[in-house]
């Protein structure tokens, strides 16, 4: 009895790295886009195929063959395939967020939810259309022979397969919080809009996730297939419970919340801060953060004074209200500050308006055509 529920955990163990994959490619899109890719499951048996494809490449087959036989690709044709998959797959979540969620984010309705899944139809048909509904027997790339362990028996490839996930969890959580471009995810995930401000490309964030994403897919996909042979169907079920995962994890990553000194493109110091919504309002902080960043370049040399860095905010006493008045605030100041744009915008049209007018006069006076004018004048009045 012992033996077999250790083996089921083993055996479990070892496919909850794929889920965790896929779980983690969930978490990173949501994170990030706040939108999901509803063909991730397509995209594990697009990475499992297009691996394999490389593979009988690799040993001379043709692209659409259904078998190995007795071939036995060596591990560097292995190491090659994985890298070439992962390559494909990350141009195929490029695609993706360009054609199918970023014409359709942050508009009314669900249409990216539609796009997604059309795109995963389509990857599936054109898998089908080559290799047919076969399932294919992979080899793997640490062999296929059972070990024995405490009387329980387990294939290298699941040993593979955990080892690869707990690796890529540890160094994605390191990335996250240790270095720039963890920040900048981690600012876009906060506030995409205040990112921005920060000089960090959105765009580029955003679609890097996607990428990210679809080649953890593509990943889980190559070292799945030979541990439960290749299918363009193996996704769904993947699919579907690395989702339960990234719900039951609530679609966050470790030390998402709180970005500190992140070089702008002004080369000022911006900082940013963790809130407790049960406490204030990120919009009442945010806006005090504002005011505090114009005081402190005010009395500043020049104007030109770093502010709200990593230092000052560790140093500020932020007045906190109850809720409701910081909603009163924050709505009275942005009443305000639409008033203002208000007339800055009455300003600038002003002010092209006297350019036009300069510009006008200045061109006559060059070209004569004013001196010409007050001359007649001039006549007609002496006359």
């Amino acid at each position: 009895m012992s033996e077999a529920l250790l083996q089921a955990l083993v055996s479990g163990f070892a496919i909850g790295g794929a889920y965790a994959l896929v779980a983690l490619g969930f978490s990173i899109t949501f994170t990030t886009t706040k939108t999901l890719n509803f063909s991730h499951g397509e995209f594990v048996s697009a990475g499992a195929f297009i691996g394999m494809s490389a593979l009988f490449l690799a040993i001379g087959k043709p692209l659409s063959s259904t078998s190995f036989g007795a071939a036995v690709p060596g591990g560097g044709a292995q190491l090659l395939t994985l890298v070439a998959a992962l390559v494909v797959m990350g141009a195929l979540g490029w695609l993706l967020y360009v054609l199918g969620v970023r014409p359709f984010a942050g508009r009314p309705g669900m249409a990216w939810v539609m796009s997604t899944l059309g795109f995963g139809v389509i990857l599936q048909s054109i898998g089908l259309a080559i290799w047919g509904p076969k399932p294919v027997v992979v080899p793997g790339p640490a062999g296929d022979e059972v070990m024995r362990v405490l009387g329980i028996g387990v294939r290298p490839q699941e040993v593979l397969m955990l080892a690869v996930a707990v690796v890529i969890m540890l160094v994605f959580d390191r990335v996250m919080r240790t270095t720039m471009l963890g920040k900048a995810m981690r600012a876009v995930a906060h506030s995409p809009s205040n990112a921005s401000l920060m000089g960090i490309n959105v765009n580029v964030v955003m679609v890097g996730a996607f990428v990210f994403s679809s080649a953890l897919a593509g990943l889980s996909g190559f070292l799945l297939a030979p541990i439960a042979q290749a299918s363009l169907f193996m996704g769904l079920s993947v699919g579907l419970k690395g989702f339960s995962g990234a719900m039951i994890g609530e679609g966050k990553t470790r030390g998402q919340a709180a970005i500190l000194d992140i070089p702008a493109a002004t080369n000022q110091n911006v900082a940013g801060v963790l809130i407790n919504p049960q406490i204030a309002t990120p919009e009442y902080v945010w806006r005090w953060a504002l005011a505090q960043y114009a005081i402190t370049r005010a009395v500043g040399r020049g104007g030109n004074q770093p502010a709200l860095n990593g230092q000052k905010v560790r140093e500020l006493s932020i007045p906190v209200p109850p809720l409701e008045e910081q909603e009163e605030i924050v709505r009275r100041v942005d009443n305000l500050l639409a008033h203002a744009d208000s007339i800055q915008g009455h300003l600038q049209l002003v002010a092209t308006r006297l350019d036009k007018v300069f510009n006008a006069v200045l061109g006559s006076a060059l070209g004569n055509t004013l001196h010409e004018a007050a001359r007649t004048v001039s006549a007609h009045e002496s006359s």
